[in-house]
């Protein structure tokens, strides 16, 4: 049996190298690994809709961050427990649809 976990994000385009750099400012440091309150802007990176550098693949996301955690339920791999942690600027309430169920949490 094959077994696969697919994470799909819908992007307008291809997004290169080119479109994207990392803050190499923001590295662990041993074991401390909680990232300082001073980074906090670098959160809200993303330029803003009709602003220098906006793109229109990057759509709304001056106001939106997120990133998926997963976590194996079974030690062989197979089955996985997916949560994705969003987190909107203006501190609104987020709704979610996946395999066509909405829900809010």
């Amino acid at each position: 049996m094959e077994k696969k976990i697919i994470l799909a994000l819908a992007l307008n385009r291809l997004v290169t190298a080119e479109d994207c750099f990392i803050y190499n400012e923001n590295q662990c440091d041993g074991d401390v690994i909680v990232t300082d309150d001073s980074f906090e802007a670098n959160r809200w990176f993303t330029p803003a809709r009709g602003t220098e550098g906006w793109k229109e693949s990057f759509q709304d996301y001056d106001r939106l961050v997120a990133s998926a955690h997963l976590v194996y339920t079974s030690s062989s791999l197979d089955e996985v427990s997916v949560t994705v942690q969003a987190l909107h600027k203006d501190g609104v309430d987020l709704s979610y649809s996946f395999g066509g169920k909405s829900q809010d949490s």
